[in-house]
């Protein structure tokens, strides 16, 4: 059960359904999540800008995507990884910056720019982490259905 009611389109302030308009044309729907941050039109502008300047990063997409299902992994306390080598450096150095709230090591800053990542790379997968991380909070904070494709559970083995 969501905390945040979802609006109604009555309740959406109008100078947010142009903005829920762009989502539905990009994506086909509004998530809820979209309809929850339209009822306060700088949470979603803000959340869009981020949105829209993530997507412009040097990261590849499937890069991109691997660090926001990892996050995603951390917020329901599982282990996102990744098969191709210097993706699962980023993937990692993710992790790490959300496990150690930013704090991360020498080591773990050493091994990402070792993978070949350059300093805007970086910076960018601090966008990443900051967006997905924001996505994940208000998700969870405000107890929101999902209404996007489900990413199916981490099988698990011992060890």
């Amino acid at each position: 059960m969501n905390r945040i009611k979802i609006p109604t389109p009555d309740q959406i302030p109008p100078a947010a359904l142009s903005l829920l308009d762009a989502v539905k044309k990009q994506l086909g729907m509004v998530p809820n999540l979209i309809k929850i941050l339209s009822i306060s039109l700088v949470a979603l502008e803000g959340y869009m800008h981020l949105n829209e300047a993530s997507s412009k990063s040097k990261l590849d997409a499937k890069t991109r995507e691997r660090i926001a299902l990892a996050i995603a992994e951390i917020m329901v306390n599982r282990s996102g990884v990744s098969s191709d080598p210097k993706a699962a450096a980023a993937v990692y150095f993710a992790t790490r910056v959300v496990q150690k709230r930013g704090h991360v090591s020498d080591a773990d800053f050493n091994a990402v720019k070792a993978a070949g990542y350059t300093q805007a790379e970086i910076v960018e997968m601090f966008i990443h982490v900051a967006f997905d991380s924001l996505t994940s909070f208000i998700n969870a904070a405000a107890q929101i259905e999902v209404d996007f494709p489900m990413v199916n559970p981490l099988s698990r083995t011992a060890a």
